[in-house]
């Protein structure tokens, strides 16, 4: 058996939590927020991962620095957030030690945007008259969606 010995100053990540409200309009390549971890002093550089909640891979990382951008075209009324299992590894400064990783996670709250014109029934628009001695605030016309 062959006993290890592991960092004495856990990962820790820069803030409690990562959260953001984006408009499903986003453009691809949009920074939505970035992940950043420090360890133990003399560990070297650390890698980002996106390791789960990321539904279609809408989501991207960049491994070196943490920034988590837009991939792909969202839609609200498809899925309205998305929790990103988000995991930092750092490499040990000695094969003798194991890396260390932790992992924290990210909300994004898709926001609604009206890209959903009306659709009508009717396939020919209809025609309502509306004479000029017609009292205010009578309903001339219902238009059901």
């Amino acid at each position: 058996m062959t006993v290890y010995s592991t960092a004495q100053t856990p990962l820790k990540f820069d803030a409690s939590s990562y959260t953001a409200d984006i408009s499903e309009n986003i453009e691809r390549g949009t920074e939505v927020f970035t992940v950043t971890a420090n360890g133990p002093t003399g560990w070297r550089g650390s890698v980002y991962l996106i390791v789960g909640g990321n539904i279609d891979n809408a989501f991207g990382i960049d491994i070196s620095t943490g920034k988590v951008t837009v991939s792909k075209k969202l839609d609200y009324e498809n899925i309205k957030e998305y929790k990103l299992a988000i995991r930092v590894v750092m490499k040990s400064p000695s094969n003798d030690i194991p890396d260390v990783a932790n992992e924290i996670m990210g909300i994004v709250t898709i926001k609604d945007v009206n890209d959903n014109l009306p659709k009508f029934a009717a396939s020919n628009p209809t025609k309502v008259a509306v004479e000029d001695h017609t009292p205010k605030d009578t309903t001339v016309m219902q238009v059901r969606l």
